[in-house]
């Protein structure tokens, strides 16, 4: 079974599995045409996914799209814009509109969705885009959470870290304060050298 999870800008990541089960590629690269989420096969569960796999995949990914030096592309940031991206339907908290629903067809791919966006997003990000960097140390997700104050800081330095730590009231009103606890504490770990976190 191979998998693709790819986006119309200038990432995807290939994910091959044999017949045991085994992962035995996996790539990132940056000239490929678009395949629609929709189009998945399902990922999670899948044998041989590992994950810290995953996470050296993800950060391939943000480091490719900080490395191509664009601006962060419409459409992902359309579908960081939709409703589905910061809440799952499936926790029943409030009702969805189609629109705010992401192009999913297996639900198990959700998360794998909302990481590969959500990396490109932080690795593509410049200081004008510091409200989605602070909105995205909020995020259910805590790797999400942590890549996003990491980068945050990186671009900012002490106006990054005074950014973040306004967003704390916005994190308690909304229910976040334990992912984003999380991210604010590895990202001032990460600033002061005492670890190397993401």
């Amino acid at each position: 079974m191979t998998a693709r999870v790819i986006t119309k800008f200038r990432f995807f990541v290939c994910v091959n599995i044999d017949q045991s089960g085994q992962s035995s590629r996996r790539s990132v690269n940056s000239s490929v045409k678009v395949t629609k989420a929709a189009q998945w096969p399902q990922m999670e569960g899948s044998p041989g996914l590992g994950f810290v796999y995953l996470l050296r995949d993800l950060r391939a990914l943000e480091k490719k799209m900080e490395d191509d030096g664009g601006h962060i592309p419409k459409s992902l940031l359309s579908i960081c814009k939709r409703k589905g991206f910061w809440e799952d339907p499936r926790a029943g908290k409030s009702k969805f509109l189609r629109r705010d629903l992401l192009p999913v067809k297996v639900k198990y791919n959700r998360a794998l969705y909302i990481r590969l966006v959500a990396h490109a997003v932080i690795g593509a990000s410049r200081m004008q885009d510091s409200y989605l960097l602070q909105k995205l140390a909020q995020h259910e997700f805590h790797l999400i959470a942590r890549a996003a104050a990491i980068r945050l800081i990186k671009l900012g330095g002490e106006a990054g870290m005074r950014l973040l730590q306004s967003s704390t009231a916005e994190a308690i009103a909304k229910g976040r304060t334990e992912s984003f606890a999380f991210a604010l504490r590895d990202a001032e770990i990460q600033t002061l050298g005492l670890a190397q976190l993401w």
